[in-house]
């Protein structure tokens, strides 16, 4: 009842960026305070974060889907990924 939020976002597909801003409204008594937020965040496929996880020395990678541990289906949202650097002590 006290906070209000307004969200717009947009994916360009040439970059591969999803750019969101949210209006964020707080009752502050009679008053509502206006704040606001800009986001940014980079699409990746599966591929390529496997790819960047290899060359920086990972092994043992695993990927899952959004909060199960199951492979992920055509079209999920989030994956989750697993993998191991460096020695097991």
């Amino acid at each position: 009842d006290d906070v209000y939020c307004v969200w717009r976002g947009e994916f360009d597909d040439q970059t591969n960026i999803c750019s969101y801003g949210m209006d964020l409204f707080q009752r502050r008594g009679e008053t509502w305070v206006r704040s606001f937020e800009e986001h940014r965040e980079y699409a990746y496929s599966q591929e390529q974060l496997t790819g960047y996880l290899k060359d920086a020395g990972f092994t043992h990678i695993e990927v899952f889907a959004d909060r199960l541990f199951e492979a992920p289906r055509e079209g999920e949202q989030r994956i989750y990924f697993s993998a191991r650097k460096g020695r097991r002590k």
